[in-house]
């Protein structure tokens, strides 16, 4: 009885660390962003598997540049990167609260392709000469 009693939970612990696995990012990469304006990009990065792992960002610390006591909420848009098609957005999200606190956002698209993601507005503006600087951006693919 205990040897198939150890059987059973080296299966279920097998099968929890294979499952397990599956839900982790194919990559991810950090930076920050200074002096960025609206319409400012990031870099690209390419996600190679369909692996199921939605994109999501990260950022900390958002401020406006030369004042780190002004708090700025920004809006991030991604977009899937097309060689011979103009570029495809795939989702806007804000950020409302990630001056003393981070605050992630989930793309929910987890396509392969290449990516990069925009400035969209600041504090709900287009342009109007506000600078950001965000502390922290983590990007998980």
């Amino acid at each position: 009885m205990s040897r198939r009693l150890l059987f059973v939970v080296a299966m279920v612990t097998a099968l929890t660390l294979i499952t397990a696995g599956s839900a982790l990012a194919e990559g991810s990469w950090s930076s920050y962003i200074s002096g960025w304006v609206t319409g400012h990009s990031s870099r690209n990065w390419d996600k190679n598997v369909n692996d199921g792992v939605h994109t999501t960002i990260k950022l900390t610390g958002c401020h406006q540049s030369n004042h780190p006591e002004t708090p700025r909420s920004p809006d991030l848009e991604l977009w899937h990167v097309y060689s011979l098609w103009p570029d495809s957005s795939v989702a806007v999200r804000h950020y409302g609260s990630c001056y003393s606190a981070a605050q992630t956002n989930d793309f929910t698209y987890p396509n392969t392709g290449t990516y990069h993601f925009t400035l969209k507005k600041i504090d709900g503006l287009e342009g109007f000469g506000m600078i950001l600087d965000v502390n922290s951006v983590v990007v998980n693919y």
